[in-house]
């Protein structure tokens, strides 16, 4: 096996080998080219990659190549949803294409970065320890947190710009729907219980402007709840604190805006942990299993979240519950 590199081999005949073997081939063939990726990483921010190395990376790729002949599926879980390299290309593909696709120098905004980053930040987001090496050390909780806070405070921006310049203000506001998508995102690729793996072959922002996209289009063919986050919103009123039913339907909009707007504030994880709560209507315990950590780390974040949200109000000059200077809102 040692004399097999993987340029050589077709997609087909790489994905017969056993993933160990894969793997094996893959750091023969490519290791230098991702400990240079890693390496830029960490001189980004040290700790929040400190989950990447070459051999994590390669069984990522692997795992990708054939993902059905790794880990079986569960019962509940579609087909389309287990996308790997063969569902992209045809089998007899030489692998080389398809690592130049993933090593490609991409031109958008100049930035010069490979769509390997790309599939690098995804893995170090990711929080299921079953997808990792047999034998490699058990994934820094804290490192894919602060991977995925980099990932999300670098791309934010590019998916609330996608839903804007597609649905301008139809669907009410673009954050709103970027934040759901992040969510679905989140769970979809990166939570413990995560049934996805990023390919790489796109960007990151992409897909969760894709996501954002589908989540955009279920709110305009919605007709029959054309205020799809009223109800949604009487909820999160009602967990900061926030007596429900103003008089002045004005004031009512302004509030739910500056709600919108302190949303957009929060980090990324008390965000995805608020969304969940208070607008997927998820209990703490369905929260806690989704994300991977203790219903207490749920509380915490969600506390940090509405204390933030309070905060921000006030700056907005609402009294909220007694806190804050401006007007008291009743």
């Amino acid at each position: 096996m040692a004399s097999k590199f993987a340029e050589f081999l077709s997609l087909s005949a790489l994905a017969a080998e056993p993933i160990e073997a894969r793997c094996t081939i893959l750091l023969q063939s490519c290791s230098d080219v991702l400990s240079t990726a890693i390496r830029a990483l960490h001189l980004q921010n040290a700790l929040a990659f400190s989950n990447l190395d070459t051999e994590r990376v390669a069984w990522a790729i692997a795992y990708n190549v054939n993902p059905s002949s790794t880990v079986p599926l569960e019962a509940d879980v579609p087909a389309h949803r287990c996308s790997s390299y063969r569902d992209h290309f045809p089998a007899e593909t030489p692998w080389s294409v398809i690592w130049s696709k993933l090593v490609k120098v991409q031109n958008e905004n100049d930035d010069g970065s490979m769509l390997l980053r790309e599939l690098l930040l995804s893995v170090a987001c990711e929080q299921r320890q079953s997808w990792q090496p047999p034998d490699a050390a058990p994934l820094d909780r804290e490192s894919a947190n602060l991977a995925l806070e980099f990932v999300y405070t670098n791309n934010r921006a590019k998916v609330v710009g996608a839903v804007w310049r597609n649905f301008g203000a139809r669907i009410g506001d673009p954050n709103a729907i970027a934040d759901e998508a992040w969510s679905r995102v989140f769970c979809d690729y990166w939570s413990s219980e995560a049934r996805r793996r990023f390919l790489g072959l796109s960007r990151i922002s992409t897909l969760v402007s894709q996501v954002a996209r589908f989540v955009a289009i279920d709110i305009v063919r919605d007709d029959d709840d054309p205020d799809h986050r009223e109800h949604d919103f009487e909820y999160v009123m009602e967990s900061l604190g926030i007596e429900s039913g103003l008089e002045d339907e004005l004031a009512a909009k302004e509030l739910r805006s500056r709600i919108d707007l302190c949303m957009q504030e929060l980090a990324a994880r008390q965000r995805i942990v608020a969304e969940m709560l208070w607008f997927k209507e998820l209990n703490a315990r369905q929260t806690a299993r989704a994300l991977g950590i203790s219903e207490a780390a749920v509380s915490q974040h969600v506390g940090k979240a509405r204390d933030r949200l309070r905060n921000c109000l006030e700056k907005y000059g609402f009294r909220v519950g007694g806190y804050g200077r401006g007007p008291m809102i009743q």
